[in-house]
């Protein structure tokens, strides 16, 4: 008996359910590399458990030939028959990546999630495979190999980030994936990226997502690298008094931009640190001189609201 009338022959055992048993262990029990091509041919046909039972047959041999067909089958209609493709193509081992990730951009939606998950399934093996293709000029293709990289490397994937932000098509995922880590070597980067308007809403919520006690002061630390003040200024200006406490504690250092933090403190309004200045003041001659406008000017509203209350309390005969 030929290739093509064996493997007929178990076809159509394997659609009787009477039969299906047997045909199955039949098919297990080819080797011959001949059956290749026809087997690949049976992934498209009507009968799911045709597909099912060919998935797994060529996952079992890894055959190169059917690396490919079986990639596109995750896209198949039928759960049972998805779950044995991605189990044949992890037998492959992490070579299916690179092909893999060529069908991200591929219109199906499911072909997709599945390609996606099945390159998690290998897990840390899978970055080298997804770092070599961040030279891609596909953004569609890009913004899904940089998921996965932060998705499966986690704190690993750090450096990875952090050098591709200056990828334009990718910057905004980056920014927000850089936030979720927690990254505090990316926030010198991230202030030079606030240069874009189109990207400091994005900038901001990842500086909350890092924490304001990591954020804050690294953000005014930059303060004293000359290139990127001016938009660390603009940031700690548009956080306002959330900056305050961290601004405050930033003054008794002696190698702090510390006149641009006490000018900072004057933008914001000094109303609800003003305590905390004068403590400092008190034990602080530096600290003292530097916030002695702040102080003047605090103690004249004083001034001012004490002689408005003796007023009105002499007015209505308090």
């Amino acid at each position: 008996m030929n290739i093509s009338s064996k493997l007929d022959a178990i076809i159509l055992k394997l659609r009787k359910e009477s039969t299906r048993w047997d045909a199955i262990l039949e098919l297990k029990l080819l080797k011959d590399p001949a059956f290749i091509p026809p087997l690949i041919m049976l992934l498209k046909d009507r009968d799911w458990v045709v597909r099912w039972s060919v998935a797994e047959k060529l996952g079992d041999m890894k055959d190169l030939r059917a690396m490919d067909p079986l990639l596109d089958s995750l896209g198949d209609s039928d759960f049972h028959v998805i779950k044995n493709v991605q189990k044949g193509l992890v037998k492959f081992g992490p070579i299916v990546i690179a092909s893999g990730i060529k069908r991200l951009k591929n219109r199906n939606s499911l072909l997709r999630s599945n390609i996606m998950m099945l390159i998690e399934t290998f897990g840390k093996e899978s970055l080298s495979y997804l770092k070599a293709e961040l030279d891609s000029n596909d953004p569609i293709i890009l913004n899904r190999v940089i998921h996965l990289i932060w998705k499966i490397g986690k704190v690993e994937s750090e450096d990875i980030l952090v050098e591709n932000l200056k990828n334009k098509d990718i910057q905004k995922n980056v920014i927000v994936m850089l936030g979720t880590l927690k990254s505090v070597i990316a926030i010198p980067r991230l202030i030079k990226l606030y240069e874009k308007k189109s990207h400091r809403r994005l900038i901001l919520y990842a500086m909350k997502l890092i924490g304001a006690k990591t954020a804050f002061p690294v953000i005014i630390q930059s303060l004293k690298n000359v290139n990127i003040k001016p938009l660390s200024e603009a940031i700690i200006l548009r956080i306002g008094p959330a900056m305050l406490p961290y601004l405050v504690a930033t003054l008794p250092k002696k190698n702090q931009a510390r006149i641009a933090c006490v000018r900072l403190i004057e933008k914001i309004g000094p109303e609800k640190v003003i305590n905390d200045i004068k403590k400092l003041a008190k034990t602080n001659s530096e600290v003292r001189l530097l916030t002695q406008d702040i102080l003047k000017k605090s103690a004249a509203k004083l001034q001012t609201k004490t002689k408005k209350k003796g007023f009105f309390s002499s007015f209505f005969g308090g």
